[in-house]
């Protein structure tokens, strides 16, 4: 694993750690060791501090990896922050009916990506996107889902929006394992399910949906979860492609991350990954097992860690920016520059919206 070029204690952490500057500093410096020595100097990083607004479940907080993130304003209405320009955009949603954990009247935001919001009403199920460089009326698309389709957990690029049909499964449990996707050209539902590939990946910002991986990243075990070890592919921003390899759960050694640039023989072990990581503007954030948020630029190798107060947290970023919330209810939504990573090299125009594939395996896969 490469070695974080900047970790320090962040100032703003103090009041979140509850802690004093020394046993702070202990920790991270326990963490240090156990990373092993770093090769370069130890350097001050900027602080997470309090943002504008909160995070309900993580499923508010979500950014195109470039420029915009989206947010849960303290009065309830989605927002978008435009970290190129500061520029705050309301987005309005009116004639969605209540439902259970969004507000009466408003959307449940499910994607952004190119310059666009996706908001979904589950109840009419209507889409509506909106433009975010010069918001207008919105575009609105209509779908007809499967019983038991849901918003949460939905995802939506500029081609296609994805949502999991749960089920009842017995015992108090709720099976998600099924899938529906819809044009957001047209509302017309695409006629297959995405399935564990070894060179190819679901993007939905792809018109075509499945696109090949770069050549020579190939998976070697390109299989669902609960069939043993596996890879999948968590994000696609050319020259990159992160991996997440799980072992043998019998093992229990943590899921790891990798970076894969394209003609290269080899990924790079970046480190223990818990949640969903990101790549975007040449950069990759995540949330290790161990409760540490980090950033790296993937073209240089530097990085930069926080240590929140508890672990299981929502990371996401923009090419300037990284925003944490922990995951849960109306949780605060904390921010930090990420200027001190330099500037990273990717080709761009823009990081894929990737879905990744649906389900439990059986034992026949």
């Amino acid at each position: 694993m490469r070695e974080p070029e900047t970790l320090g204690l962040p100032p703003g952490l103090r009041g979140m750690l509850g802690a004093s500057t020394r046993s702070v500093a202990f920790t991270i410096a326990l963490a240090v060791l156990a990373l092993s020595a770093p090769t370069s100097a130890l350097a001050r990083q900027p602080p997470l501090a309090a943002g504008p607004g909160t995070s309900i479940d993580g499923a508010s907080l979500m950014s195109d990896g470039l420029r915009y993130v989206a947010y849960r304003s303290p009065t309830g209405v989605e927002s978008v922050l435009d970290t190129k320009t500061g520029a705050h955009t309301t987005i309005t949603s009116p004639g969605c009916p209540g439902v259970l954990g969004q507000p009466s009247g408003e959307d449940t935001p499910i994607g952004l990506s190119g310059g666009e919001i996706i908001m979904s009403c589950p109840t009419t199920h209507v889409l509506r996107v909106t433009g975010l460089a010069a918001p207008g009326p919105s575009r609105e698309v209509g779908y007809v889902p499967a019983p038991a389709t849901t918003a949460a957990q939905s995802a939506a690029g500029t081609q296609w929006a994805r949502f999991p049909s749960c089920q009842y499964a017995g015992a108090g449990n709720v099976s998600c394992d099924a899938e529906q996707l819809f044009s957001l050209a047209s509302g017309a539902a695409y006629s297959s399910t995405i399935r564990p590939e070894a060179s190819a990946y679901a993007d939905l910002d792809s018109a075509t949906l499945m696109q090949p991986l770069c050549a020579p990243i190939k998976l070697t075990h390109p299989r669902l979860a609960g069939s043993g070890s596996y890879e999948r592919v968590e994000g696609v921003e050319s020259p990159w492609v992160l991996l997440r390899s799980v072992g043998d759960p019998s093992s229990g050694a943590a899921p790891r991350l990798l970076a894969w640039r394209c003609g290269h023989s080899r990924p790079i072990d970046l480190g223990a990954v818990a949640g969903r990581p990101q790549i975007g503007a040449g950069i990759a954030t995540w949330e290790d097992t161990s409760g540490f948020v980090h950033a790296e630029n993937l073209s240089t190798t530097k990085r930069l860690m926080w240590k929140p107060h508890r672990a299981s947290h929502i990371v996401v970023h923009t090419a300037s920016m990284i925003f944490v919330a922990e995951t849960g209810t109306s949780r605060r939504v904390y921010s930090a520059s990420l200027r001190q990573l330099g500037q990273a090299r990717y080709n761009g125009p823009a990081p894929a919206v990737v879905a990744l594939p649906e389900g439990t395996a059986t034992s026949g896969l």
